[in-house]
């Protein structure tokens, strides 16, 4: 391996574990950079490859939108409105990150 590649390999290792750590609050940009580094780090035109970047993009997508529902629910709980505006919002959130998980699903 070259330096680079050792490095990135290291960085990588490295924004694993802050991802690990923060859990479902890791910010959007460590999970983009990891998901960089791990299509750097994954080459190769095989089968295996194909399955393993389309189950990072999953994985990817999954982590982006833990990450927004929990920034999106304690935003919810910081707001002063009434329980049944606030429900209808968080109602059609969810509809739509649904949407989005069953659109990018299809085209798979």
């Amino acid at each position: 391996m070259t330096q680079i590649a050792d490095a990135e390999l290291e960085r990588l290792q490295m924004l694993e574990l802050q991802a690990a750590q923060h859990g479902p609050l890791t910010p959007v940009h460590i999970l983009i950079e990891i998901a960089e580094l791990r299509n750097k780090v994954h080459k190769g035109p095989t089968p295996e490859r194909k399955i393993f970047l389309n189950q990072l993009d999953y994985d990817f997508v999954m982590n982006v939108v833990a990450a927004a529902l929990v920034r999106l629910s304690a935003l919810e709980s910081a707001l002063q409105t009434s329980t049944k505006r606030r429900d209808l919002v968080l109602l059609g959130i969810a509809v739509m990150i649904f949407a989005v998980l069953v659109l990018l699903l299809l085209q798979k």
